[in-house]
């Protein structure tokens, strides 16, 4: 009889063990339907901020001008422990942070700790994949809520987070009004953390927030100049042929310290060594005017500033070409035949016959698409390379173009080209 009722005492808790793993098991499922909830309605909620109209129902004038609880519950999401949470809140400033009043608004808020939090707690030594992306509108980004996987299938949670907060500070650097202030709260610092990252999203944004925080801001330039490390990196990813992205914004950045940090040598020179003039002169054939001037302007800084210093490294590329070719003119010749009014014969004359006159218009353009400003930079260019050591075979190659030149249509072209003419063949004699 006792033994017995040991043997069912001894079921017993086999029974509760198995009633427990089914409570944890029916817990776990309950977590994951949680999750998959809070998924979807973040995502839904950054794709709704997307349209302008949304955002400006919730932050804006026609909404509550940010004092609402739906953005005191995006801001907030950025400190709750849930990874999710952190990046639907990072994704919806990104998105808010459109314009310059909600970017200045926004900062009075004291949201950029709370990214500059973010960006410490998953900041990690830059983890590898693919991360989110972002869509970029009017030079404000726009988060799209994407997410990155490692190996595995394992959700890389930390590099989806900083490619937000980066997006959102990106946005946030844009007004000139908010740029002294990030600087001083050490957003350039805490952005060069993430050097180490290999996920091209990240250097995207990374790069980009470097970028727009220097904008006219010669002191931030002149410290982000003089970053080996960032110098080092930017010079790389300029030639990353896998991601146009990256870069486009590591060029533009080399050339926005040069012209930012108000020809200071010692930045020129930082970015010389760091291979920077190559990927300058690839940016000058690129097919966006503002990118070819962001190229030509710092091309002509350095050459003008360094000289004879920069001979070399533009001897290894291909910039007379390039140059060339920006400035490889075409004339066309019309001939328009007019009628003119017959002329008065004698009254018996019956061949009363009318006559024509041809007129022959020349014009001389550039390269289709090409911007007056983008042709005087160009020139710009050829009259600072005076100063290098490749002076002489600039000349030679240019002259031509420059000639043709002083019959552009426009006028500010015609008399840039004869002030360039004037300047080469008095330091050089062209054949």
């Amino acid at each position: 009889m006792l033994h017995g009722e040991a043997a069912e005492l001894r079921g017993e808790p086999a029974e509760l063990h198995g009633e427990a793993a089914e409570l944890h098991g029916e817990a776990a499922e309950l977590r994951r339907e949680d999750s998959a909830l809070i998924k979807t309605a973040s995502d839904l909620l950054v794709l709704l901020l997307l349209g302008d109209e949304a955002m400006g129902a919730v932050y804006g004038d026609g909404g509550d001008g940010g004092d609402g609880l739906l953005v005191s519950t995006i801001l907030a999401w950025t400190s709750n422990p849930r990874t999710q949470l952190q990046l639907t809140g990072a994704l919806s400033i990104a998105n808010i942070a459109r314009n310059d009043f909600n970017c200045e608004s926004l900062v009075s808020r004291g949201v950029i700790p709370l990214l500059l939090n973010l960006l410490e707690i998953h900041g990690g030594g830059g983890a590898s994949g693919d991360g989110g992306r972002g869509q970029e509108d009017g030079g404000s980004g726009q988060g799209d809520g994407g997410r990155g996987q490692g190996e595995g299938g394992r959700s890389q949670g930390d590099v989806t987070v900083q490619h937000a907060a980066l997006s959102a500070l990106r946005n946030l650097s844009i007004p000139v009004s908010n740029k002294a202030l990030l600087l001083s709260m050490d957003v350039d610092s805490a952005v060069l953390r993430l050097l180490p990252s290999t996920s091209p999203p990240v250097q995207f944004k990374l790069l980009g927030t470097l970028r727009m925080l220097c904008d006219g801001q010669e002191a931030a330039a002149r410290r982000l100049g003089l970053c080996s490390p960032l110098l080092r990196c930017a010079a790389e990813w300029a030639g990353a042929r896998s991601h146009a992205g990256v870069a486009a914004e590591a060029s533009r950045l080399l050339s926005g310290l040069v012209r930012h940090s108000k020809q200071d040598k010692e930045v020129m020179r930082a970015v010389v060594d760091a291979g920077g003039v190559e990927p300058l002169v690839a940016m000058v054939g690129s097919e966006h005017g503002i990118m070819q001037n962001e190229a030509l302007g710092a091309l002509s800084v350095l050459a003008a500033s360094l000289g004879d210093l920069v001979t070399k490294p533009l001897r290894g590329c291909d910039l007379i070409a390039s140059l060339t070719h920006l400035l490889t003119t075409t004339t066309i010749t019309t001939q328009q035949q007019q009628p003119q009014p017959p002329q008065q014969q004698p009254p018996d004359s019956i061949n009363n016959h009318t006559t024509t006159t041809t007129t022959t218009t020349t014009t001389t353009t550039t390269a289709p698409g090409l911007a007056p400003e983008t042709i005087c930079n160009a020139v710009t260019l050829c009259q600072a390379l005076m100063f290098t050591g490749i002076k002489q075979e600039v000349a030679e190659a240019v002259m031509p173009s420059l000639k043709h030149l002083q019959h552009h249509h426009s006028s500010l072209v015609r008399e840039k080209a004869q002030i360039a003419i004037t300047a080469i063949t008095s330091t050089i004699t062209v054949t």
